[in-house]
């Protein structure tokens, strides 16, 4: 299993998940935003 982290850094917010890379499969595993 890979696990990759992907973000939008913007001016006014950010956004960040983690999701799980499973054979051929992506799943989100957690999300968060910050303002």
């Amino acid at each position: 299993m890979t696990t990759l982290l992907a973000g939008d850094i913007g001016g006014t917010k950010t956004l960040l998940a983690i999701y799980a890379l499973e054979g051929d499969r992506l799943s989100q595993q957690r999300a968060e935003r910050f303002v």
